[in-house]
């Protein structure tokens, strides 16, 4: 039962943070932000958030091609709805196994060198991901039409035990269907197991030792550790968590296109824009909680307020100033 067990300071962390997730239909009404969908995303880019901080934050390895392992656990779950069930569970699975399984190829590759060397390794590899899937991948991934579900996907699964309906299916678990406020609560469920396990995995030996590749990563091997095993174990748990998001993203809404594996990159911490650049620099604390809000303001600042900003006459023009001095960079 140790597996279970937190210290007293993480489990009031954890309880904390749960009392938020779960009330975030109601403490969200009053900016009005509690749409599903909206709440969905939370939770979704929370748990790339996670993942990406325990690269990041606990190794000092930034990665700028997270996007890539998004990309590969959407499109695996869109196949797994595809041919098997309409069901969440196995598409997770899934997802998560085939997205670590890429992550260790390319965590292979990339941690042959460190520093700028490696961040610039990673973008390339989701951009070469990204054009692969626009080209020479199309019969997997339908190409610039993306995958999407049609009244002809076998199901095999699911055809096996009812028939065939006269619509397309939505995602479900057990029967119930994930869709409103039901599918944030599975996210949000889903969200709260993730931020557990990386808990478990910040108190542990194994995360000592990633903290201390962060601290000093040469002192390290002259001690006579080897380093890159460390590391590459928590880029493959990385990719596996951005790999459930973005399976997730595909049970609440079933498609996966190609300019997923390049949407996650902002979100890594790695875009242009200078806000999300610091909050990338203060991600690497290895703060589990603060990545998470970071990233849940981030979200709802793009997606609900800015565009009032717009409408407002002293923030609409601060607002069009910022864009000019990005466009000019």
């Amino acid at each position: 039962m140790a597996l279970f067990q937190l210290s007293r300071r993480d489990a009031l962390i954890l309880a904390i943070f749960a009392l938020v997730v779960i009330t975030m239909p109601v403490w969200t009404a009053p900016f009005g932000a509690n749409y599903p969908g909206l709440m969905q995303k939370f939770a979704i880019y929370a748990i790339f958030a996670i993942g990406f901080n325990i690269l990041f934050g606990l190794t000092g390895y930034l990665s700028f091609g997270h996007a890539a392992f998004l990309g590969v656990g959407s499109y695996t779950a869109v196949w797994s709805f595809k041919l098997l069930t309409m069901d969440a569970l196995p598409a997770l699975v899934f997802a998560v196994l085939l997205s670590g399984l890429f992550a260790l190829v390319i965590g292979f590759l990339s941690l042959r060198r460190s520093g700028i060397y490696f961040s610039i390794l990673t973008l390339a590899f989701a951009q070469m991901s990204y054009n692969l899937a626009y080209s020479v991948l199309t019969p997997i991934t339908n190409g610039e039409t993306s995958l999407q579900l049609t009244l002809q996907d076998p199901r095999l699964i699911d055809l096996a035990f009812a028939p065939r309906g006269a619509g397309l299916p939505t995602a479900s678990l057990f029967g119930t269907t994930l869709s409103g406020l039901s599918g944030f609560y599975f996210c949000a469920v889903v969200l709260l197991i993730a931020f557990f396990f990386a808990q478990k995995i910040f108190a542990s030996p194994f995360g000592m030792m990633l903290r201390g590749i962060k601290s000093n990563q040469m002192r390290m091997s002259y001690t006579g550790f080897n380093t890159r095993p460390y590391a590459l174990t928590a880029f493959v748990i990385s990719g596996m968590y951005a790999g459930l998001a973005g399976a997730l993203l595909a049970v609440t809404d079933p498609l996966a296109g190609a300019e997923r594996m390049l949407d996650g990159i902002g979100r890594s911490g790695a875009d242009d824009h200078p806000r999300r650049r610091r909050h990338a620099d203060r991600a690497g604390d290895g703060r589990l909680a603060d990545q998470v809000f970071r990233e849940h303001f981030l979200l709802l600042q793009r997606g609900h307020f800015e565009p009032l900003l717009r409408f407002h006459p002293r923030a609409g023009a601060r607002h069009h100033r910022c864009h000019r001095q990005q466009v000019r960079r």
